[in-house]
């Protein structure tokens, strides 16, 4: 081979690798370039929440943080989503993919505001029932909803388990109320880790994690989990912040918790009850906890309906304070807990058997199992 054609050779394959470099330059920048423009927005919003745990520092009395709680949250509704999709079909999985799972990633609050609006759609169109609204969609259907409320912010929630008055004002429920059932009342589901959650059907502010900070007061369930283990939905949305309240410790662990056992022992003896719970509020200015203002309760009543056999009705009402004395020291009557706080429960019921149940207070009509 001459000279000029080894030259020849050398060139070329000079220029081959220039071109090779180029070329590998450019996959390397557009690589780059793909992990900076592309990843910020799922990565970003992990980001916010693993920071905003690391800030706040908000571990909960079973160990779990919020990390666990938003990891749980969102696993739960998208398995929440596939049982709906499954059941009605109205939406495909290329929807799913690009609609629900960008935005539970995305939202600036770090929440799923994918959840289902069933009555107010978005925070900004949230309004009370007026009457018609209230009587046709509410109040026909079961003993447990109480009365529509005169002069009281109101908005009905209804859950897998209960049916919920909502105050926008206090932040808190004015009643909670759900059918007990024998059946309800033992189940095999499990009370979920890092279960407590925003509930994104009532208008800011609302209650949070961060409100319930303080380690005076506890997340009090108003319908309790321990009635709800009958099926995996109907436990998670016990833990819906709409369905706490700021409840000492206590009580809650104590007396509170003996009453909610009992419900359950009454409903496997009689076969169902009726169950409304709730704050009491009595002196303005009202106690508040956390940056959202949430009304601590002065005390809490729960008014039971039994239907079986011959009606009867009993009702409790526990100061939010310590202290755990004999169960019978609790005991009223609903028409005081209507008188307290202004609630007319059981309103389906006949008036002369309304009127009989609801002046009962009579502990030994009530038979444990």
């Amino acid at each position: 081979m001459n000279r000029k054609n080894k030259l020849k050779i050398q060139v070329v394959t000079a220029l081959a690798l220039i071109v090779l470099v180029i070329v590998l330059l450019r996959q390397c920048a557009s690589h780059q370039s793909s992990t900076t423009s592309m990843v910020p927005i799922g990565a970003q919003a992990t980001e916010e929440v693993v920071n905003d745990n690391d800030a706040t520092a908000d571990f909960y009395s079973d160990g779990s943080d919020y990390d666990d709680e938003y990891s749980n949250y969102k696993k739960h509704r998208r398995n929440k989503y596939s049982k709906n999709k499954k059941n009605n079909g109205k939406r495909g999985k290329a929807k799913y993919d690009t609609e629900y799972a960008s935005e539970e990633i995305i939202d600036e609050d770090g929440t799923d505001d994918y959840y289902e609006h069933q009555y107010y759609g978005d925070d900004s169109d949230e309004e009370d029932y007026d009457d018609e609204e209230y009587e046709s969609d509410v109040a026909p259907k079961s003993y447990e909803i109480p009365a529509k409320m005169k002069g009281v912010p109101e908005q009905i929630l209804k859950r897998e388990g209960y049916v919920l008055s909502y105050n926008k004002e206090t932040r808190i429920p004015n009643w909670v109320g759900w059918h007990l059932t024998a059946s309800h009342a033992d189940g095999t589901v499990k009370r979920p880790k890092g279960a407590f959650h925003e509930d994104t059907d009532v208008p800011r502010p609302r209650p949070t994690r961060e409100d319930y900070k303080s380690q005076n007061w506890s997340r009090g369930h108003m319908c309790p989990a321990g009635d709800n283990k009958w099926d995996e939905d109907a436990m998670y949305d016990t833990f819906l912040f709409t369905n706490m309240c700021p409840q000492d410790r206590d009580l809650n662990n104590g007396v509170w918790n003996d009453i909610e056992m009992r419900c359950r022992s009454w409903a496997r003896n009689y076969g169902d009850l009726y169950i409304v719970t709730g704050p009491i509020l009595r002196n303005k200015p009202y106690r508040t906890m956390g940056p959202n203002k949430v009304v601590i309760p002065d005390a809490f009543y729960k008014v039971i309906l039994c239907t079986s056999g011959k009606p009867k009705a009993i009702a409790f009402i526990c100061d939010n304070v310590s202290g755990h004395k004999k169960m019978d020291e609790y005991v009223t009557t609903v028409d005081h807990v209507e008188e307290i706080t202004g609630i007319d429960f059981f309103p389906m019921l006949d008036e002369a058997t309304e009127k009989k149940v609801e002046s009962e207070s009579d502990l030994s009509l009530w038979k444990k199992r």
